[in-house]
């Protein structure tokens, strides 16, 4: 049986500050272990200090300004929707295309911002963001795993849902994803493996208060119940952390994170601000939602009024400010030279740099920030709604993936067609992962404050 020969344990919402005072204490002796037998220093992390933009990075080594991730929803919709973001933005090219070039297979387990699954060569359990059964690539594996005791949930399914009691299924989540990825491991050999483990981040979210005196929120009575919540948690992470190493005993080891955690005392509402400011407007709340914004443009009776709004956030911790530059049109002739319509918002269209339909290698090449990949096919893509007629140019055809979500895509023989040159090469930087596993760096990142 082939054994890994790398390995990539993330653990999301770590930080050296975190957990050294339990590695002193002896609380984690296997991530000690690993520890003093190799490198490690802390790296700093991406802004904004989010999952969604630091796992992605780590997939492309590329900051989010290249791979065009902020969080878990798209910040570049014109109509003020909710897309929720998928692996489609991460570009043509991951670590484990990488890997793949060099007949490397992998397997990649609850990895976030890898749904939909992509084409690898290997396995995938994918992240989704919206609930669905089908999460693994063959389709096939996640029955495997149930039949075989090893039944693995979506990361959805294991949310905080407002009951303290959480940190106790959270602790049984850690013991299921071991099961899971152990007997992937038996049955599913690969040469290298990834998996996450996302329950620090949320304990950490959720129980911080509990164990920080410090904190306006702490309470006697609430530390005497939680104050261990996120030392426990840890704890059963160390314990997967060391099983996982004991059945890949020959594989290099990366362990790593995409930001770490600390406490929050102030919180920035940005579009009241923008409001104050004069930058945004708001209208009373009609009986139906203003066309398809999204629910955190609402708040009580109001809502925002976009034919007032000059800049607005985009999404809830998303750090970013977007500036209102066009309105709706009906068609394309309303957006000027250059410009397309797309379900009654003026985008870049064919022939513009970036525009929709040109060819791209990923996200930031793209006005939209958006590289769909379609085997060697590689387009600035614009999303759609399927199934509703004449939402993109007459050029274009509303392709549906299988979360439910679309893109502009060209009709063969359209505006764009499939003819051109060779894709850009992969700069060096791209190779950083595959270099880290190489070097079998320990490497945590910075902490966040939540």
């Amino acid at each position: 049986m082939t054994m890994p020969r790398a390995v990539i344990f993330g653990i999301d919402g770590a930080d050296w500050l975190l957990l050294d005072p339990l590695l002193s204490e002896g609380a984690l002796p296997h991530l000690m272990a690993l520890r003093a037998r190799s490198a490690f220093a802390n790296l700093t992390c991406t802004w904004p200090a989010h999952t969604a933009p630091g796992w992605a990075s780590l997939l492309t080594a590329r900051y989010p300004g290249r791979h065009g991730v902020y969080q878990f929803f798209s910040t570049q919709e014109a109509d003020y929707g909710a897309r929720i973001t998928t692996s489609a933005e991460l570009g043509p090219d991951t670590v484990f295309d990488w890997l793949g070039a060099r007949g490397w297979t992998s397997g990649i387990v609850n990895v976030p911002m890898t749904h939909p699954p992509r084409r690898v060569l290997g396995y995938q359990i994918t992240w989704p963001l919206a609930n669905t059964l089908r999460f693994s690539d063959p389709p096939e594996l996640l029955g495997e795993l149930a039949r075989t005791g090893a039944h693995f949930k979506s990361d959805l399914a294991c949310m905080y849902r407002g009951d303290l009691a959480y940190v106790e299924e959270a602790i049984r989540n850690v013991e299921d994803r071991k099961r899971s990825v152990l007997r992937l491991l038996a049955t599913r050999p690969t040469d290298a493996v990834m998996v996450v483990v996302t329950e620090l981040d949320r304990v950490a979210h959720h129980y911080w208060h509990f164990s920080d005196p410090g904190h306006p929120a702490w309470t006697a009575e609430g530390a005497s119940l939680y104050r261990d919540a996120i030392r426990r948690t840890c704890i059963a992470i160390d314990a997967m952390l060391g099983a996982v190493v004991a059945a890949a005993p020959d594989a290099v080891v990366v362990v790593v994170s995409d930001h770490g955690m600390g406490p929050g005392f102030e919180d920035l509402s940005v579009n009241r601000w923008l409001e104050e400011t004069g930058f945004l407007a708001t209208k009373p709340r009609g009986e139906a939602p203003d066309g398809s914004a999204a629910s955190w443009f609402r708040d009580g009776e109001r809502e925002i009024d976009w034919d007032r709004t000059r800049a607005y956030c985009p999404v809830p911790g998303s750090s970013a400010i977007n500036v209102n530059l066009r309105g709706p049109c009906v068609d394309s002739g309303d957006c000027g030279e250059g410009g397309a319509c797309v379900e009654g918002r003026c985008v870049a269209g064919p022939g513009t740099p970036g525009g929709l339909g040109e060819r791209c290698v990923e996200g930031p090449d793209c006005s939209s920030g958006v590289c769909g990949a379609d085997g060697d096919d590689h387009f600035c893509t614009e999303a759609c709604t399927p199934g509703v007629g004449g939402v993109c140019p007459s050029d274009f055809s509303c392709r549906a993936a299988e979360d439910g979500s679309g893109v502009c895509w060209p009709k063969a023989g359209g505006c764009c067609g499939v003819a051109g040159g060779a894709a850009t090469p992969i700069p060096w930087a791209a190779a950083t992962p595959l270099v880290l596993g190489l070097l079998g760096m320990l490497a945590l990142g910075r902490r966040r404050r939540g």
